[in-house]
């Protein structure tokens, strides 16, 4: 009757067979998910009570129990049965993410995130556990927003607005005139150096990108876009010790800057701290709309731990996703550390089949010899 979802049936039922088996822990234990399902949580927290008191030990009851105490309201109460199944079963990617949801509930972020990204190291599939992380990571922002720009000049915010304008529609000389007349009559225009910074950058004039951030960061240290525009500017010009730190003083001003963790993540595990590129590239996944680089980079990293099987997932997951959209993915890295992992084992047809189909969508998007993904895929 619960499968067909006729649950006053079904209530009565178990109720039924409780009344013939006062220690049927079972009985309570369905009768408990009835009555969530009938929106009946105080009931149901009842009887999962009850069957905990036939079965101390029963991790099921413990869980059930957590859930529904954390839905009543409950997140304290819910936390001591919620745990002790976490400490149970600490390689489980499900517990982990019924943890993060009551630590999110609570009010502990920090260690909600942890979980969630436990959660999501355990099972990299777990889809859910990328949205909790996206909502805990967005609470956990709040407090730390960006600061908001308080015009004053009501032509100079024109300018700026002209020239948000002008760099959004792909005019970066337009911008970069109206920018450089900003800071003609206000060389404290945080605002004005940022983006000015952020356009010389896309010039390729590194040097003077970099100069017009770090005044930018110094008359607003605590903006993250700016650290992350920095940041990137650093990376490009080889600075990557320091663009790392500025990318997480980024993060760390705003844990929603869904950019900045997938820059990161990319940053990390190119100077070998795998396990910090994976935190930042969920980050990332979590926070920021489908976007195959993601994806491509996290499964690199998987790769280079040794991975394969969670490699492929992150792998399909960025070719279903694929699209000509920007960033583009870093097909060279995937490609060359896929050939690298099928020489050590020749046998994996999922491989094969993946590394075909990389190198086929690398020919849609370029100049790339289509012989050699139709061979890979034979």
């Amino acid at each position: 009757m619960m499968e067909k979802a006729d649950l006053p049936v079904a209530v009565a039922e178990l109720r039924k067979a409780i009344s013939l088996d006062r220690k049927y822990t079972r009985a309570y234990t369905n009768l408990g998910s009835a009555l969530v399902k009938s929106g009946d949580l105080a009931g149901a927290v009842q009887m999962f009570q009850k069957a905990l008191a036939l079965e101390p030990q029963s991790l099921a009851a413990h869980m059930n129990l957590g859930v529904a105490l954390r839905e009543k309201g409950d997140a304290e109460a819910a936390l001591v049965h919620v745990r002790r199944v976490a400490a149970a079963e600490p390689t489980n990617a499900n517990v982990q993410y019924e943890l993060g949801q009551t630590l999110r509930q609570s009010g502990d972020l920090a260690r909600a995130i942890a979980a969630f990204e436990k959660a999501l190291q355990i099972d990299p599939e777990l889809r859910e556990g990328y949205y909790a992380l996206g909502l805990a990571l967005k609470q956990q922002s709040v407090s730390g927003r960006k600061p908001s720009r308080t015009p004053e000049n009501p032509a100079e915010e024109e300018l700026y607005k002209r020239a948000e304008e002008a760099a959004a529609r792909g005019e970066l000389v337009a911008a970069k005139e109206q920018l450089t007349k900003i800071l003609s009559d206000d060389e404290n225009n945080a605002w004005a150096h940022n983006l000015l910074g952020f356009i010389l950058g896309q010039q390729g004039d590194l040097q003077a990108a970099l100069d017009h951030l770090k005044r930018s960061i110094a008359l607003q240290p605590e903006r993250a876009e700016a650290h992350y525009n920095f940041g990137v500017a650093l990376w490009y010009s080889g600075s990557k010790e320091k663009a790392i730190f500025e990318l997480r003083e980024s993060v760390r001003l705003d844990p929603a800057a869904g950019a900045s963790h997938a820059f990161l993540g990319m940053a990390l595990r190119e100077t070998g701290d795998l396990n910090g590129a994976r935190v930042s590239l969920q980050r990332a996944i979590a926070l920021l709309p489908p976007l195959p680089a993601t994806y491509i980079d996290l499964g690199i990293v998987y790769l280079r731990t040794g991975d394969l099987d969670k490699a492929v997932g992150q792998f399909e997951t960025g070719l279903n996703a694929a699209s000509t959209s920007q960033p583009t993915p870093d097909w060279d890295t995937a490609i060359a550390s896929l050939r690298v992992v099928l020489a050590k084992n020749p046998t994996r047809a999922d491989a094969h089949n993946l590394l075909g189909l990389a190198l086929d969508y690398c020919v849609k998007y370029s100049a790339l010899d289509a012989r050699s993904s139709v061979d890979t895929i034979r």
